[in-house]
């Protein structure tokens, strides 16, 4: 508990220095009302928590983290571009890529359960499916579409599937989007389905033992015991977290609790939105719900759109309740003033 205390108090002083600091973040009204009336509706599903130090690190990451990220995003945009800030994600993925990979090649190169150097298997995954999306805004570069390549053998390295799933989404809808969804848009969309038959070539034959493999044994409806740990455990993971939210609809069982309300030696349904029904009822998938809502009607910028789908879909297959910051983060982006928003 006091770690995650320590971790709090850390937030507020930086979240106090940047406001403080900066005159140039223009921050909303929607902004106050995140943090004043999340702060409540999380120590309200607080109240009846037992893991209190699990709930205080998802109230901590969900309420200061992303905003903070979000302020400090905003007054980097306002210091240069919209394009430059992306173009400088990209450079730091790419500057964090080279450490990991000699972490990997000395501690185990292929073994998933061995750390990404700062993340685990599924956040490095994450990430570098968000930096290859960022890769491709940039294609008419042509230095970026190896970046790209490089970044998509990433998400292949990590074994992600909620990755490679979103990727392949907000792939689409980029795409879509850069050719103003016409006629041409949806035609570059259909010759996309080769590219993913040819993965599942790859990864079937190549890769036979792969976690990758599990994406396409579903659509095919072929699972079998070799899935179960998977995703076999993951269904009855969802059933169990419906239970708990219809026995609990209001305030849900407590922010934390699902493992101990479950048969499971996991901390989390690896769904966020049905961890957030079981946990915190529809009081708290309410409160995001609406700041879904107030983005998708306040934002200008599609690409800022994507990135938030991009977030929001990972979190259908893995993490819990504090990885909704990387949604958050651009969402609450999206809410400010945009002066440089509008796409370059």
């Amino acid at each position: 508990m006091y770690k995650s205390a320590i971790q709090i108090f850390t937030s507020i002083y930086i979240l106090i220095f940047l406001l403080k600091e900066s005159n140039i973040i223009n921050l909303t009204m929607y902004h106050l009302v995140y943090f004043a009336l999340g702060s409540v509706v999380f120590l309200f599903c607080m109240m009846n928590s037992e893991i209190i130090d699990y709930a205080l690190m998802k109230f901590d990451a969900v309420i200061f983290n992303a905003l903070i990220s979000a302020i400090y995003f905003n007054i980097l945009i306002n210091k240069i571009t919209f394009n430059d800030f992306l173009k400088n994600i990209i450079f730091v993925g790419l500057f964090l890529l080279v450490p990991t990979l000699v972490y990997k090649y000395i501690f185990g190169f292929f073994q998933r359960d061995i750390r990404f150097l700062l993340n685990g298997a599924n956040v490095f995954g994450w990430l570098s499916g968000f930096y290859a999306l960022l890769c491709l805004i940039f294609l008419r570069n042509k230095v970026y579409f190896l970046f790209f390549l490089v970044f998509l053998f990433c998400v292949f390295w990590s074994q992600s599937k909620g990755a490679l799933i979103s990727l392949f989404i907000s792939s689409l809808l980029l795409v879509l989007y850069r050719n103003k969804f016409s006629l041409k848009a949806i035609g570059k969309v259909i010759m996309m389905i080769p590219i993913f038959f040819a993965f599942k070539f790859i990864a079937s034959n190549y890769f036979s033992d792969s976690r990758i493999n599990a994406i396409f044994r579903i659509i095919e409806g072929n699972t079998g015991d070799s899935d179960y740990g998977s995703v076999g455990i993951r269904f009855e993971m969802y059933n169990s977290a419906l239970e708990l939210f219809y026995s609990n609809m209001l305030t849900g069982i407590g922010l934390g609790d699902f493992s101990i309300y479950t048969n499971y030696d996991i901390m989390y349904p690896h769904n966020v939105p049905l961890e957030l029904l079981a946990e915190m009822g529809f009081i708290g998938i309410s409160f995001f719900i609406i700041f879904y809502l107030l983005f998708y009607t306040i934002n200008k910028n599609f690409y800022l759109t994507i990135f938030v789908i991009y977030f929001f879909i990972v979190c259908l297959f893995s993490g819990d309740i504090s990885y909704l910051r990387y949604s958050m983060v651009f969402v609450l982006l999206g809410l400010f003033i945009q002066p440089k928003y509008i796409n370059e």
